[in-house]
């Protein structure tokens, strides 16, 4: 996009709430913000997605029993707090004489 397509796409957007007409921004600070998103271009981060997809990519290139390790080392890490409930269920029981109803 150049310079004046930026600028012409924003105008009129100075508006206030409610308002149907905005007035232009300032053309000396629209320039500014163009030429600094122009030298270092915003970029969006990686979502959890796109992390995951490259972790499954990765592991695709490889030996599928490596692939259906890393799937349980997930799937334990997925389970290991509610064992930790249970756990803290069954000592808390233990430790103040109830019986479990397990």
């Amino acid at each position: 996009m150049q310079l004046e397509q930026f600028i012409h796409n924003l105008r009129g957007q100075d508006k206030m709430r409610g308002e149907k007409e905005g007035i232009d921004i300032d053309r000396a600070c629209l320039q500014g913000i163009y030429e600094r998103v122009r030298a270092e271009e915003i970029r969006p981060g990686d979502d959890h997605v796109a992390q995951v997809a490259r972790v499954d990519a990765a592991i695709v290139a490889r030996d599928k029993p490596v692939r259906g390790y890393f799937y349980r080392v997930l799937y334990y890490a997925y389970l290991f707090p509610l064992f930790l409930c249970i756990l803290h269920e069954v000592l808390w029981a233990l430790l103040t004489n109830e019986k479990t109803e397990s």
